[in-house]
Order: C-alpha cells, then structure tokens, then sequence
C-alpha cells in the first residue's frame, strides 16, 4: 500500500473512527485484488475475456496490467534468444483446488511483446 494511502487511512481514521478506516481498507484492498480475488470459475471466465482482446505486438506490462498476477511465468531458452511465458487460469482439469499448467492458457513474449498464445503456438515457438 503506498505511503498516501496509508495517511489518508490515518485521517479518514481520525475523522469517522475506526470502524469507517476499516470499511474503506476493505475496499481499497478488495479492488486492488482483482482477478486474484474471484473464485476459480468467475476468475476463468475473465481471463478468457481478457485473452480474446489481447493483441499481437500488446507488450508485457500491458497484458499483466489488464490481467494481474500470471499462474505461471517462466523463461524458456529458443536458439536465437529466450522467450517469456506467463499462464493464466483458463479452464478446470481436476476440482483439486490447485491450479496447474494444463488448467492454463500460455501467452507467449518475445523482447516483452506478445508473440501470440495456446499450447499449440507455444509448442511450434519451443519446438
């Protein structure tokens, strides 16, 4: 939390009390959750929107500012140079509770801009 927030907390603290401070906290870290916050279902269903309006040539912090915190994200070495793969919650495999690979779709990036994504086009860039 930025250093202004927590001065207006204090203030808003002062002026309604504890309690009011406390609602508005719930709030403030409740937006700034996103999609890390949803369930799995309604957290897949906005990934999938997200991912039908990404672009070739969107750059990284452009996708993960739109989509938050990747499932995965990893560096994979290629012959000419590595590329990123960040994995977002796409669809459920197994109802264990934990998030795999598989359950993801790959979004692949070159020099931090999209190349494009699904685990076909990453296995035609790795291959």
């Amino acid at each position: 939390m930025s250093r202004n927030m927590v001065i207006g907390l204090v203030i808003f603290c002062v002026l309604v009390g504890a309690k009011g401070a406390q609602l508005l906290y719930s709030e403030v870290t409740e937006s700034a959750a996103g999609a890390d916050a949803l369930d799995w279902e309604e957290r897949e269903l906005v990934n999938r929107q997200a991912i039908q309006s990404l672009r070739i040539g969107d750059s990284l912090l452009h996708v993960t500012d739109n989509m938050g915190t990747a499932d995965f994200n990893e560096i994979i070495p290629t012959n000419d140079q590595p590329i990123q793969v960040v994995y977002y919650r796409t669809h459920r495999v197994d109802g264990d509770g934990v998030t795999t690979k598989d359950e993801c779709t790959p979004l692949v990036f070159k020099d931090q801009v999209l190349m494009g994504w699904g685990s076909e086009f990453l296995a035609s860039v790795v291959d």
